[in-house]
């Protein structure tokens, strides 16, 4: 093929200006003086002589010809949205697993940046493996690129590929610049209780709506394992949001739809994932799951309702519903319920004495039932605080006095466990529960004592027959340790 028609051939996004020499048999090929040479695509220019066209396309150095080079090209897919070849992407090796960032996601790449054509071609210029250590970013936040934000988006974990980037898709510096990239990768939204990581959410298909399900109420969903052989059917389950031992779906799979949106589809993954081998999700060595939210039952904010009759009516709604989770020991619902609507009272703004009055007594019996809470879960901390804060406002209110009592006894204080239990008697001495509690904290210090003071004498006469002892003080010396431990 004549040059002319070679240089004709170019990719459209090519876009070099600095000279360089020259072949030397281009002059009887493209000695056309008066012939406008045209740039096809994007970068449409005129070339109004063969030197100067020439000097365009011989930037790419290794390419011994047009050909040769729109061959390689051509091994490329283009990714853009408008098809202008700004963002070209070859496969070098396969992902291990078919799953792909989504956005907002955060990926881990390694990757080796060099200059594509151009005085600089092939001139290394940036590079995570030099530096071995990994890099991460946020898919579509503009944290990167435009080209990386594309890209990325559409490898698989464990793929690599090479990216050519165009000017405009890369620094808008005029160099076109070519990546090889491997994915490593790539963590959505932590969703795990603890924070650590263990469970993460990748929004497929974004939902609609503000508002998410709420611990304890009911939710209507379909899931599916993820990856694997086969193709996995959908599950459909209506289930209360937190109650996995009834509805015996997966835990990751309770956390992700916690802080999804009605109609949104997302990608759950359970940790180890990247460690695990492709397609092994029937034999339980990866967890994933792909998850979509139709619909659940909206909880009302106490303060959204007009008037405080509805309001106070509401509240009561939702405490008698953590209370029957709390009879049937499922506390960590009862306790996600309590909070929230522990959280909304402190909003409610009554009018006068008597409103004062009923909400005080909600708000009372919420902390209290809390506080039950916190002691079936062996949190004396927790259940500690709520009854201080009930007895801020009334100092003899038993339940709070009691529960504060059995606190002290989970921490093995018995000293201070009397003295809360004594208050009860002290006031109520028909309160049987609170004076049986107050027995057996008596005899536990007692008992503690008795063997101190068994400890005491025995240690004593440990240093007597090692002739420490001072002599002739035998019996005073005893009674002194004995009556320092009573």
């Amino acid at each position: 093929m004549p040059i002319r028609q070679q240089l004709l051939c170019l990719p459209n996004w090519a876009n070099f200006s600095s000279p360089l020499e020259i072949p030397p048999d281009s002059d009887a090929e493209l000695n056309m003086p008066h012939t406008c040479l045209i740039a096809p695509g994007r970068n449409r220019g005129l070339y109004h002589s063969a030197q100067e066209f020439s000097r365009w396309f011989w930037r790419l150095r290794d390419m011994s010809s047009a050909s040769e080079l729109q061959a390689y090209l051509d091994s490329f897919e283009d990714l853009t949205y408008n098809k202008d070849r700004g963002i070209l992407k070859k496969v070098i090796k396969e992902g291990s697993r078919d799953i792909k960032p989504c956005t907002e996601d955060t990926v881990v790449v390694h990757y080796v940046g060099t200059y594509f054509g151009g005085e600089q071609h092939g001139e290394q210029f940036d590079s995570s493996r030099a530096r071995n250590k990994e890099f991460e970013f946020t898919i579509g936040k503009g944290e990167v690129i435009k080209a990386w934000d594309v890209g990325v988006a559409t490898m698989k974990v464990g793929e690599v590929c090479e990216l050519i980037a165009a000017p405009e898709y890369g620094y808008n510096d005029g160099k076109t610049m070519k990546f090889e990239i491997e994915l490593f990768d790539t963590k959505g939204m932590d969703v795990s209780t603890k924070k650590d990581g263990s469970v993460r959410k990748s929004v497929l298909d974004k939902g609609r709506d503000i508002l998410t399900p709420t611990v304890g109420l009911d939710a209507d969903i379909s899931y599916r394992a993820f990856g694997g052989s086969g193709s996995q059917e959908f599950r459909d389950v209506s289930y209360t949001v937190g109650d996995l031992a009834t509805s015996a779906i997966p835990e990751c799979v309770d956390l992700a739809v916690r802080c999804m949106h009605t109609g949104e589809r997302s990608l759950v993954r359970r940790a180890g994932l990247s460690e695990a081998p492709a397609g092994d999700v029937a034999n339980g060595m990866e967890e994933a799951y792909e998850v979509r939210l139709r619909n659940f039952e909206k909880a009302k904010r106490l303060q959204s309702l007009t008037t405080f009759a509805e309001q106070i009516s509401y509240a009561e709604t939702l405490k008698s519903k953590a209370n029957d989770y709390l009879k049937t020991s499922k506390f960590d619902l009862a306790l996600s319920l309590y909070e929230r609507l522990h959280d909304d009272l402190q909003y409610i703004i009554p009018n006068g004495v008597e409103e004062h009055k009923i909400l005080t007594g909600v708000i009372t019996a919420v902390r209290l039932n809390m506080a039950l809470v916190y002691l079936k879960l062996g949190d004396a901390n927790n259940c500690s605080e709520k009854c201080n804060k009930i007895l801020e406002t009334d100092p003899s209110n038993e339940k709070a006095l009691f529960r504060l009592g059995q606190a002290c006894l989970l921490r093995k204080d018995h000293e201070d466990a009397v003295v809360y239990f004594r208050r009860i008697v002290q006031t109520n001495p028909n309160n049987t529960a609170a004076a049986q509690q107050l027995r057996v904290c008596e005899e536990a210090i007692n008992l503690a004592k008795e063997k101190e003071r068994k400890m005491f004498r025995g240690v004593y006469e440990r240093f007597k027959e090692t002739g420490l002892g001072a002599p002739g003080n035998t019996d005073t010396s005893a009674a002194d340790m004995e009556k320092s431990a009573a």
